[in-house]
């Protein structure tokens, strides 16, 4: 029969403390990890929020704009955001083009509308 000695308990205890010293960091890093990632997950909850509000007033400008517009003016305009929307949608290379494209159709979109409410 083996009977185990104080070496060989000193180093199992040894690992087990290591053990645990190993988890409690782990645990640790992950708690801090997991904080550093919730403040990211806020500031990129704020940042949308304002480019939220970014856009909400600019539609808005775009609106007024376009309340401005003459009939004539709106169908003019529409015709060349729907133009340079065709020119950026084209750029298939450089993907924030595709996002250049889709603002130029919205516009033009906008302006449409304004059109066939107020001038047909």
């Amino acid at each position: 029969m083996l009977y185990p000695t104080k070496k060989s308990i000193s180093v199992l205890t040894l690992a087990g403390c290591f053990s645990i010293l190993q988890f409690t960091v782990g645990v640790t890093n992950s708690n801090a990890q997991s904080s550093e990632v919730q403040q990211l997950l806020n500031e990129i909850n704020s940042m949308e929020g304002e480019a939220d509000q970014l856009i909400q007033r600019m539609i808005a400008e775009d609106w007024q704009r376009i309340y401005r517009l003459s009939c004539q003016g709106l169908i003019q305009e529409a015709n060349q955001l729907t133009k340079n929307g065709d020119y950026w949608a084209t750029q298939v290379n450089i993907p924030h083009y595709a996002a250049r494209a889709s603002g130029n159709y919205a516009a033009s979109e906008r302006r449409y509308q304004e059109y066939n409410r107020r001038c047909r």
